[in-house]
């Protein structure tokens, strides 16, 4: 009886552990780099040609554009997923030249 409660438990611990491993690996960020054509929107979002709005990471850079006129910009930098969320961290700034 005692065995089997006992192998009943290990088995429920194992069950649990490879889940939460599984759940884990599911939330891990995803870091791109990406080149974008966009400008910046009212909330002060970088919206790309596409109107996809992505939050700003804070940073020299996000600064620097703030301080720009509002314009048609192209940024480098590198985008980070996590759970839906899309943030931009930016590392090169320049102007759409047409």
């Amino acid at each position: 009886m005692k065995k089997a409660i006992s192998l009943g438990l290990m088995v429920l611990m194992v069950a649990m552990f490879l889940t939460g491993i599984s759940c884990a690996g599911d939330q891990a960020a995803q870091e791109t780099e990406v080149q974008l054509k966009g400008a910046l929107n009212m909330d002060n979002q970088f919206v790309d040609e596409d109107g996809q709005a992505y939050a700003l990471a804070i940073n020299d850079k996000t600064a620097e554009l703030l301080d720009m006129p509002r314009q048609m910009i192209e940024i480098k930098g590198t985008l980070l997923e996590h759970e839906g969320q899309k943030t931009l961290s930016i590392t090169d700034i320049s102007p759409v030249t047409q």
